[in-house]
């Protein structure tokens, strides 16, 4: 099993590239809209109730940990997972994630020590790894877990969190300004 920090330079790296490659000035806009709406202490979930948003935390922590750098509890992806679940996805998407939450639910996920997560997830992932691919124009009909990890890497890597302390000044020129306006 790999550590959690070479787990989190790989989902850096992954993460990273994912975002660059996919239009990244409109990428980053629309996360850092949906973060700059996350209040700094409380934030009213819409479409997760109170155990959901309490499992989306859980799972979001053990993909993504805190070592000796924030993980994804700390970047609030609880809550931005569920603005994209409210404001992004359709009706039909956000039923899906909802469908996979209830399936952790069910297996009493909460109630579980961390190997016995972490073994619930490699089934999942080991399913999603199995199912077909989703057609580009249509991402969020990809298995629950598949769906998961990319809200979660998105959601942490475009977070003030990760973009102070994680990501290279390099690839990102600036600092973090929320949802700045532009200037011309």
């Amino acid at each position: 099993m790999t550590s959690p920090v070479d787990r989190r330079l790989a989902l850096k790296t992954l993460g990273t590239a994912a975002l660059v490659s996919l239009a990244p000035r409109e990428l980053l806009a629309a996360a850092r809209a949906l973060h700059a709406q996350i209040d700094g202490e409380r934030h009213v979930f819409k479409s997760l109730d109170v155990e959901q948003s309490e499992l989306v935390a859980v799972v979001a922590e053990l993909i993504i940990p805190e070592t000796d750098t924030p993980g994804a509890r700390a970047a609030r992806v609880d809550a931005f997972i569920d603005l994209m679940l409210t404001e992004w996805f359709a009706d039909e998407e956000r039923h899906r994630f909802l469908q996979g939450l209830a399936r952790l639910a069910n297996q009493d996920f909460l109630r579980k020590d961390e190997a016995q997560r972490v073994a619930i997830l490699r089934a999942l992932e080991e399913e999603a790894l199995a199912a077909p691919e989703p057609p580009p124009e249509a991402p969020a009909d990809a298995p629950f877990f598949s769906v998961m990890k990319w809200l979660t890497l998105y959601g942490y890597f475009t977070s003030k969190v990760a973009m102070e302390r994680e990501l290279d000044p390099v690839l990102f020129h600036g600092t973090y300004e929320g949802c700045a306006p532009l200037r011309r």
